[in-house]
């Protein structure tokens, strides 16, 4: 069976926790549904593509980061004593929070299309991106290292 092998880089990356709320937690590897959605990202997909995905990797360390932090509440009306910003006649606030990074992530991730005539579109997509790649966070940007069309077998 076909399937294409890349290898990626990441300087410094959230894959987010979803139950985490002050500290912006991460996984220490991006998820699978996280490498789906920059795969089919990558490839302008506007329907779900099936496809098996395997994630290996490492990272050198956590550290901690600041970041600005936007709230608002549907339908919630400007108010000076509590919001910062004031958008139409809703109020948004503004503040600080606190986001987990992973730094120098590398990553091997196997792509295999159930359709393997996607293989080489896929391919194709990740040699001469339409834009840049990402994974994680939109601002997490990815070096490709390698993409590369590899045969698996079971054993």
């Amino acid at each position: 069976m076909k399937s294409i092998r890349l290898k990626l880089k990441q300087n410094l990356v959230n894959y987010k926790l979803p139950t985490s709320f002050q500290l912006k937690e991460t996984y220490p590897l991006p998820p699978y549904s996280t490498v789906i959605g920059m795969v089919h990202n990558t490839c302008n997909y506007t329907e779900y593509k099936p496809m098996k995905i395997s994630v290996q990797g490492k990272y050198h360390s956590k550290v901690n980061d600041l970041a600005t932090r936007y709230e608002f509440k549907n339908g919630m009306t400007f108010d000076a004593s509590r919001h910062q910003i004031k958008v139409g006649e809703y109020g948004i606030s503004r503040g600080v929070s606190n986001v987990e990074l992973l730094s120098d992530v590398e990553l091997v991730i196997h792509i295999v299309p159930e359709d393997e005539n996607l293989v080489e579109e896929i391919f194709n997509a990740f040699k001469t991106p339409h834009e840049y790649i990402s994974l994680g966070r939109r601002e997490d940007l990815v070096v490709v290292d390698e993409v590369k069309i590899v045969e698996i077998s079971e054993e």
